[in-house]
Formats: structure tokens, sequence, C-alpha cells
């Protein structure tokens, strides 16, 4: 009997994972506690903004450099505080990959480095921040009690955070702002898949190591195959062949088992964790091939997404792969476009 030591077992990667998320948990507390403390800021200054009461606008405070830092840490803790929930699942992903990658004998990079580029981004924000309220406070647009006394600046805000919906900076970052599967699946090189089908559950987690550039090569000729399917109808001899040869890899067989006196039978995948991989997406293009409609299998209508899907809905009019980013930002443009040409929007729903 041989034991496979080349990925770390199951267990560890849940009881890693069970760490840093309480780890990231508690750091995320002791912000908020650190906010709701006061953020260590002077004790008249904490009561007056939280407290209905008139108060003098014309009231300074002197940006000692002492005070300037204590501004900038309450602003990167708020932000650590805030920002930090959202990126949670992103670190934790990361950190079951880089088991994984660091297991093979891989460069990795440590969890905390890749975390600390979360605070590095939302420290440059802390002190752009920083250096705004110092020059409102200097202006007198801002009390130190960060309670804006210009009606101008509140509405000049309110008026830059509406045109910014209407940017193509919005775009650009709906377009890049993915979740983390997603994101890893286009842009982890190796191991990409291996964290995909962990994540999907095609395969348990510790399975052991995924073979990544042969099941991109696999998946890239798939897609092309079927891509000439959906244009000409029917399945090429290539693309049979293809198919046949990953459900082969990905095998299942079928097994007695005797527990409390009965017998029962079940059937388990044999092969490797790559093998097991082949066969599932093997066979997922195969039910498609037998049960599906080449016609309603389509890339997205947006230039820049590579993604393709199938169309289930009852018209078969479907063009984007999601409403929620690629659809949701066309009709974006096409309102803008409309807005631009003086005319009033429409309201129609079509995909």
């Amino acid at each position: 009997m041989s034991v496979d030591f080349s990925s770390p077992p199951g267990f560890i990667l849940r009881r890693d994972r069970q760490v840093g998320l309480a780890a990231l948990c508690l750091f995320i507390a002791l912000a908020w506690w650190y906010l709701l403390s006061g953020a260590g800021m002077p004790d008249d200054m904490s009561s007056m903004a939280g407290m209905d009461m008139p108060m003098d606008m014309n009231m300074t405070q002197a940006w000692t450099p002492g005070y300037a830092a204590l501004i900038f840490v309450m602003w990167w803790v708020m932000m650590v505080a805030m920002m930090l929930p959202s990126a949670t699942p992103m670190i934790l992903l990361y950190g079951l990959m880089n088991r994984r990658q660091a297991s093979r004998g891989a460069a990795s990079v440590s969890s905390a480095i890749f975390a600390l580029g979360y605070l590095t981004v939302w420290g440059a924000f802390s002190l752009l921040a920083t250096t705004l309220q110092w020059q409102f406070e200097r202006l007198a647009l801002m009390s130190p009690a960060m309670v804006a006394t210009s009606a101008v600046l509140g509405g000049l805000i309110l008026i830059g955070a509406g045109v910014y919906q209407l940017t193509p900076f919005r775009d650009a970052c709906l377009q890049s702002c993915r979740g983390p599967v997603e994101f890893f699946a286009r842009f982890w090189s190796p191991g990409a898949a291996g964290a995909w089908a962990e994540v999907s559950g095609a395969i348990a987690a510790g399975s052991g190591p995924v073979d990544d550039r042969g099941l991109r090569r696999f998946r890239e000729a798939l897609r092309r195959g079927l891509v000439d399917w959906a244009a000409r109808g029917t399945p090429s001899a290539k693309l049979v062949a293809l198919v046949n040869r990953g459900m082969a890899l990905g095998s299942e067989v079928s097994e007695l088992r005797l527990a409390a006196g009965q017998v029962t039978t079940r059937r388990r995948r044999s092969g490797s964790a790559s093998d097991r991989l082949y066969g599932t997406v093997a066979r997922s293009a195969a039910d498609l091939l037998q049960r599906g409609d080449p016609h309603r299998l389509r890339k997205c209508a947006n230039p820049a997404c590579p993604l393709m899907f199938y169309d289930v809905s009852k018209a078969g009019r479907r063009r984007w792969c999601s409403m929620q980013t690629c659809g949701g930002q066309a009709k974006a443009r096409a309102f803008r476009r409309r807005a631009a040409r003086g005319r009033p929007p429409t309201t129609s729903r079509s995909q």
C-alpha cells in the first residue's frame, strides 16, 4: 500500500482555512472596536461628532505631525473594517491554491504577503484621504469632526458620485472586478484548474496534483470543437473522439460494500485527480452533445468577454453570459448614448 504525499490531506486544508478565517474575523473585529471606541481621537472631538447638537463650525484643529498620523491611522483602520470582509473570500481561496502549489515544490508566496497588498492599497487611499481632509479643514470646508461646512462641497461630492456612474471608468471597474474563482481561473498559472475543480466540487480538496497545462489544452480543444458544432449543427468526428478520450480517463467503477449485514453497490470514479477532472468535463460535454441544441450555444455578445453560455431562456434570444456583468454594462452604455442624443430612455428588457 502506497501513500501519496504530493498533496496536503484534506483535513489540513480545512484546518488552514478555519485558522485563516478566524484570524481575518479577529482582525475585522479589532478594527471595528478601534473605530467604535473613538479611533484615538480627543474626547471632546469624538463626543461632538456623535451628538446632535450645534457646534462651532469655525473651530479649527492644529495639524501637528502626531495629529496627522492619528487621522491617517483612523482612515486606514476604517478601510480595513469596511473592505476586509469583502476581500476575505479572495484571501482564503488564494491560501488554498498557494498551499497546493507549495506542496508540489513550486514557488509560492505567503497569504500574509498577498493580504499585505490589500493593506498597501488601502494605506495609499488613506494617505490621500488624510491629505484631502487636511486641505478641506485649512480652507474651512470641513470641520475637525469631518462634517462638511460648505453646501457647495457636499453638492459637488454628490454630483461627482453620480457622474462617475455614467463614465467608462465604472464599466472598466465592473469588467475587471470579478469573483475570486473567475479571477484565479483567468490569471493564475499554474494551478488554476485544480483550484477551480476543488471550489466547484468536481474533485475533493486534497485530491492530489492536477495536470493544469494538459487540462487547459483539453479545454481549448473542446471549446474549438463546440464552437464548430454550434456553427455546423453536427459534431465533428474529432470532437467525438476528444470527448471519448476524456471520458475514458475518468471512468467509473462499481464495487460492493458490506455494512451491517447488508450488501450495497456504489459507483466511484477511478484514476488520479486529473483523470477524474478530465472525465467530469468530458461527460458534461457528452451530455450537451446528446441533449443540447447547437444553436443555443453562444459566445457572449460582449467583445471583451471570452465566456460562452448555453441559452436556456424560453425565447432563445439571450445575448449575454450574465446580466449582472456584461448585460448590465451594455445597457448602461446604451443609456448614456441615448442621453447624449437627447432621447428619453427606453424600458425594453431585451437580453
